[in-house]
């Protein structure tokens, strides 16, 4: 199975206004991964104060 397979699996549905592509990982309970398109990582934000706004930055910044 490949990365992108399996962190697809693992994941929840995209945050409404990230760009097309970017996920975000919330296998571990304690810590959101945001991957770009291609499955790597971008950034870890702690599940306890993640907002959905600097998620969304994060993602933009990156394009």
């Amino acid at each position: 199975m490949s990365q992108e397979a399996e962190v697809a699996e693992k994941t929840h549905a995209p945050i409404p206004g990230l760009p097309s592509g970017y996920i975000l990982d919330e296998s571990d309970p304690d810590v959101f991964v945001l991957r770009r398109p291609d499955g790597s990582f971008l950034a870890a934000f702690s599940a306890l104060g993640a907002t959905e706004e600097s998620i969304q930055q994060a993602a933009v910044e990156d394009l």
